[in-house]
Protein backbone atom coordinates (compact mmCIF):
# COMPACT_ATOMS: atom_id res chain seq x y z
CA UNK A 1 0.00 0.00 0.00
CA UNK A 2 1.19 3.44 -0.41
CA UNK A 3 2.28 6.35 1.53
CA UNK A 4 0.37 8.81 2.26
CA UNK A 5 1.57 12.35 3.65
CA UNK A 6 -0.74 15.18 5.01
CA UNK A 7 0.21 18.64 5.39
CA UNK A 8 0.14 19.93 9.06
CA UNK A 9 -2.15 23.25 9.08
CA UNK A 10 -4.80 24.32 11.14
CA UNK A 11 -7.52 24.35 8.96
CA UNK A 12 -8.58 23.09 5.47
CA UNK A 13 -5.79 21.55 4.40
CA UNK A 14 -4.67 19.31 1.62
CA UNK A 15 -3.52 15.26 1.54
CA UNK A 16 -1.01 14.54 -0.80
CA UNK A 17 -0.52 10.74 -1.98
CA UNK A 18 2.38 10.18 -3.79
CA UNK A 19 2.39 6.97 -6.16
CA UNK A 20 5.62 5.65 -6.95
CA UNK A 21 7.05 7.56 -10.02
CA UNK A 22 3.69 8.95 -10.59
CA UNK A 23 1.89 12.75 -10.32
CA UNK A 24 1.01 13.38 -6.36
CA UNK A 25 -2.63 13.46 -5.69
CA UNK A 26 -4.69 16.38 -3.30
CA UNK A 27 -7.07 14.45 -0.74
CA UNK A 28 -9.10 17.60 1.00
CA UNK A 29 -9.37 17.45 4.80
CA UNK A 30 -10.92 19.92 7.08
CA UNK A 31 -11.18 20.73 10.54
CA UNK A 32 -14.36 20.34 13.26
CA UNK A 33 -14.86 20.45 16.70
CA UNK A 34 -10.69 20.04 17.45
CA UNK A 35 -10.87 16.84 15.28
CA UNK A 36 -9.57 16.37 11.31
CA UNK A 37 -11.84 14.80 8.81
CA UNK A 38 -10.54 13.74 5.80
CA UNK A 39 -12.26 13.47 2.34
CA UNK A 40 -13.51 9.83 2.00
CA UNK A 41 -14.08 9.29 -1.72
CA UNK A 42 -10.30 10.88 -2.48
CA UNK A 43 -8.71 8.82 0.06
CA UNK A 44 -10.24 5.51 -1.07
CA UNK A 45 -9.78 6.14 -4.63
CA UNK A 46 -6.20 7.12 -4.57
CA UNK A 47 -6.03 3.92 -2.53
CA UNK A 48 -7.42 2.05 -5.26
CA UNK A 49 -10.05 0.45 -2.83
CA UNK A 50 -13.84 -0.33 -3.92
CA UNK A 51 -16.25 1.63 -1.60
CA UNK A 52 -19.62 2.60 -1.33
CA UNK A 53 -21.86 5.15 0.51
CA UNK A 54 -25.41 5.09 1.15
CA UNK A 55 -27.28 6.86 3.40
CA UNK A 56 -24.69 8.31 5.52
CA UNK A 57 -23.26 4.66 5.99
CA UNK A 58 -19.77 3.96 4.67
CA UNK A 59 -19.14 0.30 2.89
CA UNK A 60 -15.63 -0.89 1.94
CA UNK A 61 -15.52 -3.98 0.36
CA UNK A 62 -17.70 -6.15 2.70
CA UNK A 63 -16.88 -4.06 5.72
CA UNK A 64 -19.16 -1.30 6.90
CA UNK A 65 -17.33 1.67 8.10
CA UNK A 66 -18.81 2.09 12.07
CA UNK A 67 -17.85 5.75 12.66
CA UNK A 68 -20.39 8.83 11.37
CA UNK A 69 -19.51 10.30 7.59
CA UNK A 70 -20.25 14.22 7.30
CA UNK A 71 -21.31 15.62 4.43
CA UNK A 72 -19.69 18.99 3.01
CA UNK A 73 -19.26 20.83 0.09
CA UNK A 74 -20.64 18.15 -1.68
CA UNK A 75 -17.97 15.73 -0.04
CA UNK A 76 -18.49 13.23 2.34
CA UNK A 77 -15.64 13.66 5.23
CA UNK A 78 -14.53 10.95 8.31
CA UNK A 79 -12.46 11.52 11.02
CA UNK A 80 -9.10 10.84 9.97
CA UNK A 81 -8.33 8.66 13.34
CA UNK A 82 -11.15 6.29 12.97
CA UNK A 83 -10.61 5.77 9.23
CA UNK A 84 -6.78 5.27 9.45
CA UNK A 85 -7.53 2.43 12.34
CA UNK A 86 -10.41 0.98 10.16
CA UNK A 87 -8.14 0.58 6.81
CA UNK A 88 -5.28 -0.49 9.36
CA UNK A 89 -2.99 2.58 8.53
CA UNK A 90 -0.93 4.05 11.07
CA UNK A 91 -0.96 8.12 11.63
CA UNK A 92 2.89 9.70 11.92
CA UNK A 93 4.08 13.08 12.43
CA UNK A 94 7.20 13.17 10.43
CA UNK A 95 9.11 16.13 9.52
CA UNK A 96 6.44 18.51 10.46
CA UNK A 97 3.57 16.57 9.10
CA UNK A 98 1.55 13.99 9.44
CA UNK A 99 1.95 10.64 7.23
CA UNK A 100 -0.64 7.96 7.05
CA UNK A 101 1.11 4.99 6.77
CA UNK A 102 0.44 1.00 5.88
CA UNK A 103 0.58 -0.18 10.16
CA UNK A 104 3.87 -2.18 10.65
CA UNK A 105 3.79 -5.64 11.71
CA UNK A 106 4.86 -6.17 15.27
CA UNK A 107 8.07 -8.30 15.19
CA UNK A 108 6.63 -11.56 16.82
CA UNK A 109 3.56 -11.24 13.85
CA UNK A 110 4.54 -13.89 11.13
CA UNK A 111 2.91 -14.81 8.38
CA UNK A 112 2.00 -17.92 9.85
CA UNK A 113 -0.39 -15.59 12.19
CA UNK A 114 -2.23 -14.26 8.90
CA UNK A 115 -5.53 -15.41 8.79
CA UNK A 116 -8.08 -15.30 5.78
CA UNK A 117 -11.73 -13.99 5.92
CA UNK A 118 -13.13 -17.38 4.88
CA UNK A 119 -11.41 -19.02 8.41
CA UNK A 120 -12.41 -16.25 10.60
CA UNK A 121 -16.16 -16.07 9.48
CA UNK A 122 -16.14 -19.99 9.76
CA UNK A 123 -14.46 -18.80 13.37
CA UNK A 124 -17.57 -16.78 13.90
CA UNK A 125 -20.21 -19.41 13.06
CA UNK A 126 -18.68 -22.11 15.28
CA UNK A 127 -19.27 -19.64 17.74
CA UNK A 128 -22.52 -19.13 16.76
CA UNK A 129 -23.60 -22.44 16.95
CA UNK A 130 -21.87 -23.62 20.77
CA UNK A 131 -23.95 -20.84 21.67
CA UNK A 132 -26.86 -21.55 20.55
CA UNK A 133 -25.98 -25.12 21.81
CA UNK A 134 -25.54 -24.08 25.32
CA UNK A 135 -29.17 -21.76 25.09
CA UNK A 136 -31.10 -25.26 23.81
CA UNK A 137 -29.56 -27.06 26.56
CA UNK A 138 -31.59 -24.87 28.91
CA UNK A 139 -34.95 -24.67 27.22
CA UNK A 140 -33.63 -21.17 25.11
CA UNK A 141 -34.69 -20.35 21.65
CA UNK A 142 -31.32 -19.88 19.57
CA UNK A 143 -29.86 -16.62 18.53
CA UNK A 144 -30.17 -15.56 15.44
CA UNK A 145 -26.98 -13.81 13.33
CA UNK A 146 -27.64 -9.93 13.49
CA UNK A 147 -25.85 -8.34 10.84
CA UNK A 148 -24.95 -4.79 11.58
CA UNK A 149 -23.81 -6.13 15.19
CA UNK A 150 -21.94 -8.71 13.71
CA UNK A 151 -20.27 -5.49 11.79
CA UNK A 152 -20.06 -3.57 15.29
CA UNK A 153 -18.48 -6.77 17.23
CA UNK A 154 -15.98 -7.40 14.59
CA UNK A 155 -14.63 -3.85 14.66
CA UNK A 156 -14.25 -4.32 18.63
CA UNK A 157 -12.47 -7.47 18.09
CA UNK A 158 -10.01 -5.76 15.61
CA UNK A 159 -9.49 -2.68 17.62
CA UNK A 160 -9.02 -4.67 20.98
CA UNK A 161 -6.14 -6.68 18.47
CA UNK A 162 -4.85 -3.48 17.29
CA UNK A 163 -4.14 -2.14 20.88
CA UNK A 164 -3.19 -5.27 22.50
CA UNK A 165 -6.19 -4.09 25.33
CA UNK A 166 -9.34 -6.03 25.82
CA UNK A 167 -12.10 -3.62 26.98
CA UNK A 168 -15.56 -2.59 25.58
CA UNK A 169 -15.40 0.96 24.31
CA UNK A 170 -13.42 1.38 21.68
CA UNK A 171 -10.56 3.43 20.34
CA UNK A 172 -12.58 7.18 19.96
CA UNK A 173 -14.40 6.04 23.49
CA UNK A 174 -17.51 4.76 21.99
CA UNK A 175 -19.48 2.27 23.69
CA UNK A 176 -20.93 -1.15 22.28
CA UNK A 177 -24.67 0.62 22.03
CA UNK A 178 -23.02 3.50 20.29
CA UNK A 179 -21.03 1.74 17.69
CA UNK A 180 -24.40 -0.22 17.54
CA UNK A 181 -26.36 2.48 16.52
CA UNK A 182 -23.78 4.46 14.25
CA UNK A 183 -23.96 1.40 12.08
CA UNK A 184 -28.07 1.89 12.18
CA UNK A 185 -28.91 -0.76 14.32
CA UNK A 186 -31.69 -0.31 16.86
CA UNK A 187 -32.59 -2.48 19.66
CA UNK A 188 -34.39 -2.28 23.08
CA UNK A 189 -31.26 -3.39 24.87
CA UNK A 190 -27.85 -4.31 23.91
CA UNK A 191 -24.91 -6.38 25.83
CA UNK A 192 -21.49 -7.02 24.82
CA UNK A 193 -18.72 -10.11 26.04
CA UNK A 194 -15.34 -9.47 25.27
CA UNK A 195 -12.33 -12.01 26.15
CA UNK A 196 -8.83 -12.58 25.12
CA UNK A 197 -6.33 -15.50 24.73
CA UNK A 198 -2.62 -15.42 24.28
CA UNK A 199 -2.50 -19.36 23.11
CA UNK A 200 -0.69 -20.39 20.03
CA UNK A 201 -2.47 -19.27 17.38
CA UNK A 202 -0.54 -20.74 14.40
CA UNK A 203 -3.24 -22.81 12.95
CA UNK A 204 -6.92 -23.12 12.75
CA UNK A 205 -6.75 -25.53 14.85
CA UNK A 206 -5.44 -23.82 17.35
CA UNK A 207 -7.27 -20.72 16.40
CA UNK A 208 -10.61 -22.46 17.36
CA UNK A 209 -9.35 -24.14 20.19
CA UNK A 210 -8.57 -20.21 21.85
CA UNK A 211 -12.16 -19.26 21.20
CA UNK A 212 -13.26 -22.66 22.75
CA UNK A 213 -11.42 -21.51 25.93
CA UNK A 214 -12.76 -18.49 26.14
CA UNK A 215 -15.95 -19.73 25.57
CA UNK A 216 -15.43 -22.28 28.37
CA UNK A 217 -14.18 -19.55 30.56
CA UNK A 218 -17.50 -17.62 30.23
CA UNK A 219 -20.05 -20.98 30.75
CA UNK A 220 -17.98 -21.34 33.94
CA UNK A 221 -18.87 -18.56 35.52
CA UNK A 222 -21.22 -18.61 38.49
CA UNK A 223 -22.83 -16.61 41.50
CA UNK A 224 -22.57 -13.00 41.45
CA UNK A 225 -19.74 -12.83 38.66
CA UNK A 226 -21.94 -14.43 35.99
CA UNK A 227 -22.54 -11.50 33.71
CA UNK A 228 -21.06 -13.21 30.65
CA UNK A 229 -22.81 -16.33 31.24
CA UNK A 230 -26.30 -14.42 31.97
CA UNK A 231 -25.32 -12.49 28.29
CA UNK A 232 -25.38 -16.17 26.85
CA UNK A 233 -28.04 -17.85 28.57
CA UNK A 234 -30.67 -14.75 28.99
CA UNK A 235 -33.88 -15.50 27.25
CA UNK A 236 -33.88 -11.77 26.54
CA UNK A 237 -32.22 -11.48 23.59
CA UNK A 238 -32.69 -12.83 20.15
CA UNK A 239 -29.52 -12.22 18.03
CA UNK A 240 -25.84 -12.01 18.42
CA UNK A 241 -22.94 -10.46 16.65
CA UNK A 242 -20.11 -12.22 16.96
CA UNK A 243 -16.20 -10.77 15.99
CA UNK A 244 -12.98 -12.33 16.19
CA UNK A 245 -9.65 -10.94 15.58
CA UNK A 246 -6.27 -12.89 14.94
CA UNK A 247 -2.92 -11.28 15.17
CA UNK A 248 0.37 -10.76 16.93
CA UNK A 249 -1.59 -10.17 20.49
CA UNK A 250 -3.56 -13.41 20.60
CA UNK A 251 -7.38 -13.99 19.86
CA UNK A 252 -10.05 -11.61 20.79
CA UNK A 253 -13.68 -12.37 20.72
CA UNK A 254 -16.27 -9.68 21.33
CA UNK A 255 -19.92 -11.27 21.26
CA UNK A 256 -22.43 -8.30 21.04
CA UNK A 257 -26.24 -9.49 22.26
CA UNK A 258 -29.28 -7.63 20.93
CA UNK A 259 -32.95 -7.12 22.76
CA UNK A 260 -35.54 -6.11 19.37
CA UNK A 261 -37.98 -5.03 21.73
CA UNK A 262 -40.09 -5.12 18.37
CA UNK A 263 -40.36 -6.97 15.45
CA UNK A 264 -39.89 -3.83 13.20
CA UNK A 265 -36.14 -3.12 14.79
CA UNK A 266 -35.43 -6.31 13.77
CA UNK A 267 -36.44 -5.91 10.04
CA UNK A 268 -34.71 -3.05 9.83
CA UNK A 269 -31.12 -4.46 11.44
CA UNK A 270 -31.34 -7.13 8.67
CA UNK A 271 -32.62 -4.70 5.94
CA UNK A 272 -29.74 -2.51 6.66
CA UNK A 273 -27.22 -4.46 7.47
CA UNK A 274 -27.58 -6.56 4.04
CA UNK A 275 -23.97 -5.13 3.06
CA UNK A 276 -22.66 -6.12 6.57
CA UNK A 277 -21.38 -9.91 6.20
CA UNK A 278 -19.78 -12.35 8.59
Amino acid sequence: MKTIWLAAVTFAVALAMQPSLGAAATIPTVEQSGRLFIGVEQLLATLDLHYDVQAQRLIVGDRTYPGAIVYRGGRHFADMQTLAAFLHLDVNRKGGALALSPRAQTENHSASTAVTGATLSQLRWRLIAVLNDHRRAQGLAPLVADPIASSAAQFQAEDMQRSGVMRHSDSQSHSPLERFMSLGGRAQAYAENVGYCGLDIDGEANQWSAVQRLDAAMMAERGPDAGHRENILTNRYAAVGIGVSVGPHGVYVAEDFVDYGAAQNAAQNMAAGRHSRM
